[in-house]
């Protein structure tokens, strides 16, 4: 063993603890504990230690250990996950959540306020983290609404009653008056402990002032308190029905899926879900599930002081967990049958909708890349060596857009290694078409010919491929059009015409079609298409920049058509341009009014030749005016 390695850990001695380790840098970049730690160091050292390739590569960058001594194996359990807390170590298991997470806050201002945060600070009563699913928006105004607390972020001075308390939904605390403020703190307390999961001894307090209320004949007031109490009710047994547990408790459950692994904690109070924490466990020294979740697990007990625990995973696999529950007296269970279950049904549920969104916002992501456009082309049919030493690879998609026929156009959008380039990207009004006709093939060919055009003179390079929007009748239509744009180069006089020969193969660049029905990808001379893995990066990335062409065209054709919808009679008569033809539209409200308009009120409104440009047009009346001074 080499002597650098005995030393880096023969100081260490053989007792229960944490040790750091640390690279040249001295930053800490693994947290781990044991009951004899010099043993446990030494095996990363010895030689023929089975390591995996992750943990080799990090012992390799080793250069210092240090330890702290602890009492039991159980207090070196909670020093190492506080520690690894505190300082997030590269190789330990880190706990990734959907960074989405939102709270529900009382603010701790003179006159508290219920809102919704993101961020959790020391000031103000925080309620759950609740998921990136629950809308904690909608859920605000529920609440706000079901207690008649207004709509108020923040009250920083008062003014006149807001428009809910005219229809009864604030009690008007906003106008400073102390008996409404006392009424509105009233109020804020049930929605405390309504939040808090204490719905019975809201329904309680709130049956005993509707009896109040009865008792001295206010009835309407009763009323309100009745409507009150059946909502709560309603929301109450129907979560109780759906989860029917009666108990406090967190629910722990792990999911393995797209090789990567997902542990969900389900807070649970009162029989109500309040809350739902779900991670991605970050495995840099690619351990066993089983492990990595245990040390997540034993990490969210520590921190949020967890002392009733269910979940799916075999106990047995739990050895340190079980050790912290007995010293720590943490009730730990696996329940196999009856109500419990269902609460474990449920987080796995809803952990398989977060690991499906985690996995299609990392495909979103890792598909737009210069790597995956190059094991498109390679899957296709290009098999070409050059793709990996190319600086870019690019992609072009073009589509047609019309409104019945009318303001037909194209677009050009652009990917080049993975990320659009909206500056190469092109807009077509197409010239060939007779104005109310659809015919999207003979678009397409219009567009491919004028693209081959631009490439063959020079103008413009081709693409690595091209991509058309459609079916095979677009693709033949653009495989034509580029096969035409040979034949008009041929009758052309430049030094294409030498260079090139009709059968030259570099002519045609790569081109398919994608067909959006069933996302078919045909290919010329091939009669059958290919369908591409669903959710495969090859046909998101596809999907993106057809969606881009899509996107632009649409745009294109809309703005086409509401510059044909402002124009008037004034654009067709030369001699009056856009600022003439702008301060006409502010004289008259319609261009019929200038009708009674003489040359003399024209001129003097205007200038003399927009005067007579409308006077030749027939849209004033009366003979030219002549200044007296001429």
């Amino acid at each position: 063993m080499p002597e650098k390695e005995i030393k880096i850990y023969s100081h260490i001695p053989s007792c229960p603890g944490v040790y750091l380790m640390r690279n040249s840098e001295w930053v800490i970049i693994y947290i781990g504990k044991s009951n004899n730690l010099k043993a446990r160091v030494r095996s990363y050292f010895v030689p023929g230690a089975e390591l995996n390739f992750a943990k080799k590569k990090m012992v390799k960058i080793v250069e210092k250990i240090d330890y702290i001594e602890t009492k039991t194996d159980v207090e070196a359990l909670m020093l190492e996950t506080n520690l690894i807390k505190t300082n997030q170590p590269k190789y330990n298991v880190l706990m990734k959540d959907g960074k989405n997470l939102s709270y529900i806050k009382i603010t701790d201002e003179e006159i508290p306020c219920l809102i919704r945060t993101r961020i959790k600070t020391k000031t103000g009563q925080y309620f759950w983290p609740y998921s990136q699913y629950f809308d904690t928006y909608s859920f605000v105004r529920f609440i706000r609404k079901l207690f008649k607390l207004g709509n108020h972020e923040k009250i920083e001075k008062f003014w006149p009653p807001c428009i809910d308390t005219y229809i009864g939904l604030c009690p008007g605390h906003c106008t400073g008056d102390r008996a409404k403020i006392d009424t509105y703190l009233e109020r804020l307390s049930e929605a405390r402990n309504f939040l808090m999961g204490k719905q019975e001894n809201v329904v309680e307090n709130l049956k005993e002032k509707m009896k109040k209320a009865a008792l001295e004949r206010k009835y309407e007031e009763a009323n309100e308190y009745k409507n009150l109490i059946t909502q709560i009710e309603t929301i109450w047994n129907t979560q109780i029905v759906r989860d029917a547990i009666e108990w406090d408790a967190t629910v722990v459950v792990m999911l393995e899926k797209y090789n990567r692994i997902f542990m969900s904690c389900v807070e649970v109070k009162n029989g109500m879900i309040v809350g739902i924490h779900e991670y991605e466990l970050k495995n840099p020294l690619q351990e066993e599930a089983r492990v990595l979740v245990e040390q997540a697990m034993i990490q969210y007990i520590i921190q949020e002081g967890v002392k009733n625990l269910y979940t799916d995973i075999p106990l047995e696999n739990l050895s340190d967990l079980t050790e912290l529950a007995k010293k720590e007296k943490i009730s730990v269970r696996q329940p196999s049958r009856g109500e419990k279950v269902r609460i474990l049904e449920f987080a796995h549920t809803n952990l398989l909708n977060f690991a499906y969104q985690e996995e299609m916002s990392w495909l979103k992501n890792a598909t737009l890349s210069k790597k995956t456009m190059i094991d498109l082309l390679e899957k296709l049919w290009i098999e070409n060596k050059t793709l990996q030493k190319k600086k870019e690879i690019v992609f072009e998609c073009f589509d047609i857009s019309h409104s019945h026929g009318e303001h037909t156009v194209a677009s050009k959008s652009v990917l080049v290694n993975g990320k659009p380039d909206t500056k190469r990207y092109k807009k077509y009004r197409i010239k060939t078409l007779e104005t109310g006709k659809i015919d999207d093939f003979a678009s397409m060919e219009e567009i491919l010919t004028r693209r081959s055009l631009g490439a063959i003179r020079g103008e413009d390079s081709w693409p690595d491929l091209i991509i058309i929007d459609g079916g095979k009748g677009q693709l033949g239509r653009a495989v034509l059009a580029i096969q035409n744009a040979k034949y008009k180069m041929q009758n052309e006089e430049s030094e294409d015409k030498k260079r090139w020969t009709m059968n030259d193969e570099r002519w045609i660049p790569p081109i398919i079609s994608l067909a959006k029905r069933i996302e078919e990808v045909f290919l010329p001379k091939k009669s059958d298409a290919i369908l591409l893995e669903k959710w495969s990066p090859e046909l998101m990335i596809l999907q993106k920049i057809r969606d881009e062409a899509h996107r632009f065209a649409i745009n294109y054709n809309r703005n086409s058509r509401e510059k044909s919808y402002t124009k008037t009679l004034l654009d067709e008569i030369p001699g009056i341009g856009p600022i003439a033809r702008q301060k006409i539209l502010k004289a008259v409200s319609k261009i019929e009014e200038l009708s009674t308009w003489t040359f003399e009120k024209s001129q003097r409104s205007f200038w003399k030749k927009v005067a007579e440009a409308l006077q030749n047009h027939g849209l004033i009346s009366g003979e030219p005016f002549v200044s007296e001074d001429k």
